[in-house]
C-alpha cells in the first residue's frame, strides 16, 4: 500500500522534526509529485513541486559559495491545502494571476 503525503508528511516530523532527507524525495514524488517542498539555501528561501526539488538543488549547488541548508514541509495545514493552493496558481499560468483561484 502507497502511503500518502500526510502519512509521509507525519513520519517527518516525527522522526526529524518535519526536514526531508534524499531518501525521502521518492516516496514523497510517488505519493504526489506536485506536493510543495521547502528548500532553504544560502541566498534565501524557494517553495517547489516535490518532482523539481533535485534540479534546484543542483542549481543552488553550482553558485559559487552557495549550499543548500534543509528541505522541509512548508508551514502550511495540512499537505492537501497546500497542494491545491499550488495547483491553483500553477493551472492559472503564474503565480500572480489567480483570476481562476477567485469566486
Amino acid at each position: 500500500m502507497t502511503r500518502t503525503t500526510e502519512d509521509l508528511r507525519r513520519e517527518c516530523l516525527a522522526r526529524r522534526g518535519g526536514f526531508i532527507v534524499e531518501a525521502d524525495l521518492p516516496e514523497i514524488i510517488a505519493a504526489d509529485r506536485l506536493t510543495p517542498l521547502l528548500i532553504r539555501h544560502s541566498h534565501g528561501r524557494m517553495i517547489c513541486a516535490a518532482q523539481d526539488v533535485a534540479h534546484h538543488c543542483q542549481l543552488v549547488a553550482n553558485w559559487p559559495g552557495a549550499y543548500v541548508r534543509d528541505i522541509s514541509w512548508p508551514a502550511y495545514r495540512t499537505p492537501a491545502v497546500a497542494t491545491e493552493i499550488w495547483r491553483t496558481w500553477t493551472r492559472s499560468g503564474t503565480v500572480n494571476d489567480d483570476k481562476e483561484a477567485r469566486p
